[in-house]
């Protein structure tokens, strides 16, 4: 549907065009930022899960060892005599929580990579929708644009014809027509073909009869 537009400067509609054309920039290097945020999530994720797989396999060593220490001192300690296990005990509880931790991590970080999935499936439904629209919708709205600004500046640039006398008319011939009109005077065209009638007066026919009776006599 076609419709007129009330155009007072073209300079705002070039300018209204540059603001579209920074919009559409910002909005891709937006999305393009995004796009390189979640792919370093998803690195940091896969990063993390090898991690913390290879911490576990550390720990469990560890507590293997302090359980050693564990057996040994006791095996040191018979009949309540001996230096003790007391930091043998604490040294095992130790590396058991970092086991536990270990554990803890890799199984957030398998429970994490399917949600962080599912997010980004949900984040790229309307993200394609936007990024058509620019590759799309917006660039045909710059061509157009352009295309306007453009006809419009080609008419402003046509001059303005003006009107010249006719060679064939005098100067006081066209300073007396615009008078004319001025002052209201009617001119009015008689036909040619239209005879002069002459007037009659009142005297006209006893002048006849008196003519007539000095014939009779």
């Amino acid at each position: 549907m076609s419709g007129a537009a009330r155009v007072l400067s073209v300079e705002s509609l070039d300018r209204f065009r540059t603001k579209l054309c920074e919009f559409g920039k910002d909005v891709k290097d937006t999305l393009c930022a995004i796009d390189m945020q979640i792919h370093r999530a998803f690195n940091w994720l896969e990063e993390r899960g090898k991690y913390w797989k290879h911490e576990i396999r550390v720990r469990e060593e560890e507590v293997v060892r302090a359980k050693i220490e564990l057996q040994s001192r006791k095996a040191m300690c018979k009949e309540g005599r001996g230096p003790g296990t007391t930091d043998q005990e604490k040294a095992l509880r130790k590396a058991q929580a970092r086991l536990k931790e270990a554990n803890d991590k890799t199984a957030a970080c398998k429970r994490w990579h399917p949600l962080l999935q599912h997010a980004v499936h949900e984040y790229q439904g309307p993200t394609r929708v936007l990024s058509g629209f620019i590759d799309t919708e917006l660039l045909h709205a710059l061509n157009l644009l352009k295309q306007k600004i453009e006809a419009l500046e080609a008419y402003l640039a046509v001059a303005v014809p003006t009107i010249s006398e006719p060679a064939g008319m005098s100067t006081t011939a066209a300073d007396a027509l615009p008078s004319m009109g001025q002052t209201g005077t009617t001119v009015a065209v008689v036909p040619a073909e239209q005879k002069a009638v002459p007037e009659t007066n009142g005297h006209e026919e006893p002048l006849q009869r008196s003519e007539q009776l000095a014939q009779k006599t």
